[in-house]
């Protein structure tokens, strides 16, 4: 056989391989695809909406791949029918991630032409969502409904739609009174503290909490720099909190963490002695600094949550006692932390 005729055969078999490999790979290649959902009309000519934009209003709404562009391993997870039954329209929701199938009866004819598609497509999300709930609730022994399962995949992605829905309804504003224990690292004592507060929720799962703090106690102080020579220093405080929180609820516990800060001011006054020229200035100084928070709370009447948390900060600003001779009686500096015990009324 000639050079050439080896070459041509050489050829063929080249391309005979690789159109046989291409026919495992890309079947392979379609199988590995993710399941996505997907959402199927049938919607009588009698029923007067757009049938395209009601379609494409339910993909947009539900997550779902737009049934063109829906791959070989999309998943018919629903199927809306719309009927006509007299002067009515009946809307009937075939669900294949909870295998049920629910059904309602609508009158478009009050509604405005104009706005019956938008409407007519929202009320089947309704129905949709209420169905896919079910994902979401705790697992409890029941019959498995008949049917195939569907992909995990297809149910993470319903469960993702059904989440921002779950929590819909606005968190009250509250109010609320707790007692709280601090200590600096400097002078590690427990400095005793009464508190008022108030939570105002936000976008989503965030809170802000504003808060007033009073404490008062005696710190121990020295009037020489050896620190030979006690002096107790009487302080009262007050500072104001000022926290952003992330929270989430299960029933009636709720967990929160958040940063924030706190502006305080300290009156550190030095208790009498037998020389009243070694007795501590008066000062109102201010101190200040960042800090994170922790706590949780639990509900145990319909409006009145009880809560515990703890506070760590880092004093930015330091607060002073001077003694007429210049010595650091007492200084609140380095690190304080913070121990508190609530209740908190919901108002609305």
């Amino acid at each position: 056989m000639s050079a050439a005729g080896c070459e041509v055969r050489a050829l063929r078999a080249l391309v005979g391989f690789v159109v046989s490999l291409s026919t495992i790979l890309v079947p392979a290649a379609a199988l590995g695809q993710p399941a996505r959902l997907g959402i199927t009309t049938e919607i009588d000519p009698c029923v007067p909406i757009d049938h395209a934009r009601f379609q494409q209003q339910l993909e947009v709404d539900l997550g779902a791949m737009p049934g063109d562009d829906a791959p070989d391993g999309s998943f018919d997870a629903i199927r809306v029918t719309l009927t006509c039954i007299e002067d009515v329209v009946q809307l009937a929701v075939d669900d294949s991630l909870t295998r049920k199938s629910t059904r309602r009866l609508v009158d478009l004819q009050p509604v405005d032409p104009s706005a019956r598609t938008r409407l007519m497509a929202l009320t089947a999300v309704e129905l949709v969502i209420a169905s896919w709930l079910e994902l979401r609730l705790l697992e409890t022994e029941r019959l498995e409904p008949v049917g195939p399962r569907p992909p995990a995949a297809v149910l993470d992605q319903a469960s993702e739609t059904v989440e921002p829905r779950l929590d819909t309804a606005p968190r009250p504003l509250q109010i609320g009174a707790a007692v709280e224990a601090f200590a600096f690292s400097s002078v590690f004592q427990l400095i005793p503290c009464a508190a008022l507060r108030l939570t105002q929720p936000l976008a989503s799962y965030f809170v802000l909490r504003l808060g007033v703090q009073l404490g008062y106690t005696s710190l121990d102080g020295f009037l020489d720099e050896r620190q030979l020579r006690p002096a107790p220093v009487r302080m009262t405080s007050t500072s104001l909190l000022l926290a952003l929180s992330y929270s989430a609820r299960v029933g009636d516990f709720e967990l929160a963490a958040g940063l924030g800060g706190r502006l305080g001011f300290a009156r550190l006054a030095g208790a009498p002695l037998d020389d009243p020229a070694l007795e501590p200035a008066v000062a109102y100084t201010p101190w200040a600094g960042p800090l994170a928070t922790v706590g949780a709370s639990v509900r145990i009447a319909d409006d009145l949550d009880v809560s515990v948390g703890l506070e760590a900060g880092l004093v930015a600003l330091r607060a002073k006692a001077l003694a007429p001779n210049g010595v650091v009686v007492t200084e609140l500096r380095d690190l304080w932390g913070g121990i508190s015990l609530g209740l908190d009324w919901s108002l609305h």
